[in-house]
């Protein structure tokens, strides 16, 4: 039986500095992309809305994923005008939408619990 440290796994995001408007139209921050451990497994939307009590407004899930890390990961509900962290995971992008902080006995340190939606092109 695998140790809980040995289920996290090295895993690729693309972060993106704060956008902002240049002479009245929207520009996307830089994007950069940082390496981070965690575990990752599947979830379904019924426990999606069990365990963060919502769902990302005005979008379609086609699939969704918890992330636990001890990084911090920016949600797309960002106050400062920074888009969602995206998590490439299994060949597709994951955007981030949701944060619950907790702490595991196991894993002596706390941890972030994220939710994020597939990303369809």
């Amino acid at each position: 039986m695998q140790q809980p440290d040995q289920l996290f796994k090295t895993v690729s995001v693309k972060r993106y500095a704060a956008g902002s408007y240049v002479s009245g139209e929207w520009v996307e921050g830089a994007e950069s992309s940082v390496d981070i451990t965690a575990y990752i497994e599947p979830i379904s939307e019924k426990t999606l809305q069990q365990r963060f009590k919502l769902l990302p407004e005005g979008k379609r899930i086609q699939g969704a994923i918890l992330i636990i890390t001890t990084d911090e990961l920016n949600l797309s509900s960002s106050p400062d005008s920074q888009s969602a962290d995206m998590i490439s995971w299994r060949g597709e992008d994951w955007e981030v939408f949701a944060k619950d902080d907790l702490e595991f006995v196991t894993l002596e340190e706390a941890h972030h619990e994220y939710a994020a939606i597939r990303v369809t092109q």
